[in-house]
């Protein structure tokens, strides 16, 4: 049975092209976040997660298109002889595989800058509440003691 690999390398290289595109939005959202510009990061969000319900569904697409060939593992997609004759769809197949390593790195990166963003924005406010290490937080009946030892946040 043949299958069409002319079809199945138009799916790589659409879901390729759209990867490729999430990739730029997160170096864009990177930028922002160390710009601290919220109005961007606002847009490229909304963004972003358009490009990634198209991204889902492309590899639905894909997937589906395999399954439907008989070909549910990418070893028998890959090794199937009508594929292996297109030289185009081993390249393909593996620019994707290097764009989502890609992606799944800078989505990383931007995981640690936003984590450490918030741990540094939680220490700030245990600094402004002012009650960061204090013993004397409970009463001796074991009831919160009212203690306000910083200064509220209407006054900072």
């Amino acid at each position: 049975m043949s299958i069409d690999t002319q079809h199945f390398a138009t799916l790589l290289d659409q879901e390729l092209d759209i990867a490729r595109q999430i990739h730029d939005l997160m170096q864009q959202e990177r930028g922002a976040i160390r710009a601290n510009d919220i109005a961007t990061l606002q847009h490229l969000q909304h963004t972003s997660s358009q490009h990634l319900q198209q991204l889902r569904d492309h590899a639905c697409g894909r997937l589906q298109w395999m399954q439907q060939a008989g070909l549910d593992t990418p070893e028998q997609c890959l090794n199937h002889p009508d594929i292996r004759a297109a030289a185009n769809i081993g390249r393909l197949w593996q620019d994707l595989d290097q764009q989502y390593a890609r992606n799944r790195q800078l989505s990383q990166q931007l995981c640690d800058i936003v984590l450490s963003a918030r741990h540094r924005t939680v220490q700030k406010l245990k600094i402004l509440r002012g009650r960061d290490n204090d013993p004397h937080l409970y009463n001796d009946q074991g009831k919160e003691n009212h203690l306000n030892n910083g200064r509220g946040y209407i006054e900072v």
